[in-house]
């Protein structure tokens, strides 16, 4: 595929990086995924603090739009592009693991020369993709280390963080419709002279009418 794309493998920087007033039409459109996924991300970090790792969070397409890690680490991988707004598909970088998950749509591992650029030959990285309640991406976490640091269990940490965020935005999503319903029953209730009592299985009041 990356020969298909005509990607050189001595190309260092993502093809796209995003910036500016694009940058910020993506980071906004992705205002929950961020804010759903982030405690799940510092979650991860605090087991690997100091270890040489850092977390990337992307949108559907791969581009980068939360970096969580130690400093060191995401100073050296800028020098490198990545960086937040970075195109990671295989489109744009060739063979890795946020691109290759995303086009596989299964978790994936690669270390060393198994990625397709010279420039990540030094890296290790593991990612898997988040999907929403219709089984259709919406994002990826990818866990990002020196080559050195490979381990299948970085697999395990990825994907079990990104099934703590489905299942958070799932919950949230639910949430919202209880929510919605709640406010559309008592515009109901209100919009009725009557006196209506709405009770629950104990039956404790949840809503009333104007009328009562």
């Amino acid at each position: 595929r990356c020969a298909k794309y005509s990607i050189p493998k001595s190309q260092v920087f993502p093809a796209r990086i995003f910036k500016g007033e694009e940058l910020i039409t993506i980071l906004k459109d992705n205002d929950e995924l961020v804010k759903e996924a982030r405690p799940f991300l510092e979650i991860l970090y605090s087991i690997l603090r100091g270890s040489g790792f850092s977390i990337h969070l992307t949108n559907k397409d791969g581009v980068i739009i939360t970096i969580i890690g130690d400093e060191e680490i995401i100073g050296e991988q800028s020098q490198i592009g990545i960086v937040v707004g970075a195109d990671l598909s295989e489109k744009s970088i060739g063979t890795n693991s946020i691109g290759t998950a995303i086009m596989e749509n299964c978790p994936v591992q690669l270390s060393g020369e198994e990625h397709y650029v010279f420039a990540y030959y030094d890296w290790t990285c593991s990612a898997a993709v988040i999907h929403n309640e219709d089984g259709e991406i919406i994002g990826c976490v990818n866990l990002t280390g020196k080559r050195q640091l490979a381990h299948l269990h970085t697999l395990g940490l990825v994907v079990a963080a990104v099934r703590s965020i489905e299942y958070q935005l799932k919950a949230e999503r639910i949430n919202r419709k209880l929510y919605n319903s709640h406010q559309y029953l008592n515009e109901v209730m209100n919009s009725i002279d009557s006196g209506i009592l709405a009770l629950n299985t104990n039956g404790e009041r949840v809503s009333r009418g104007r009328g009562c």
